[in-house]
Formats: C-alpha cells, structure tokens, sequence
C-alpha cells in the first residue's frame, strides 16, 4: 500500500473548550479523500496541573510518549494541546507522476503567508 505524505501538527489552546468544529472539518477532509488522519491525541491539564488524555476513537490513552509528554508539561493550567498526524493522500498522485518524470524530491516544508512575507515572497 502507498502512503502519502505524513504531517505532525501540534496546536496549542489557551483552553480546553472543544465544540467539535475541528474533528468535523477532519472528517469532511477525510471523507473527499484528501486527508486521512493516522492518529490524534487531546492533552488537556487541569488547573490542579494535572494531565487528562483523549485519543481518537475513544482508545485507552495509556502512557504518553516522550515528545507527548513534553507537550503536556509546557501546556498552563487549564490549557491543551492537540496532536494529529494526517497523512496528504492529495499528494501520492502527484507523487507518482514526479517519480514517473524522473524528478526526486529535495526539500519539502510547510511554510505560512508570514513566513513567507519574511522571505520577500508576495502571494
């Protein structure tokens, strides 16, 4: 099976008030096919500073990874964070056919409309 290309997006609340806006414009992305999320993960802390974990479908949370964990300390009380890693199937296509050509990929990288006013680049 092909993969597309893979994204880790890591977005920082100042609080954990979620009313379900986000994980219906995942779903409308993955139901056109463009996107397909391969893992989510909600870190909330309480303001006690405790850590409350929420996964995609209800899965049991178990232990954090270390770079999750170094998420849920950063976060202030009663803050969170969301992890998602969605994999671009837009892109295997494209892929393909660059492959095809002959073309290799060199350099990949996200960049927004302010980083790249800061490059001297008008969109």
């Amino acid at each position: 099976m092909t993969f597309g290309p893979l994204q880790v997006l890591v977005i920082n609340f100042d609080e954990a008030n979620f009313a379900g806006q986000i994980q219906a414009e995942l779903t409308r992305l993955e139901e056109t096919g463009i996107v397909r999320m391969r893992k989510a993960l909600v870190i909330a802390k309480t303001a006690d500073g405790d850590i409350q974990v929420v996964r995609q479908g209800g899965e049991d949370p178990g232990e954090l990874s270390p770079d999750e964990r170094s998420v849920a300390e950063l976060l202030e009380p009663g803050a969170a964070a969301a992890i998602a890693v969605l994999e671009h199937q837009w892109a295997i296509r494209l892929r393909e056919a660059i492959i095809s050509a002959g073309g290799t990929g060199v350099q990949s990288e996200w960049v927004d409309a302010d980083q790249l006013e800061q490059l001297g680049v008008a969109i």
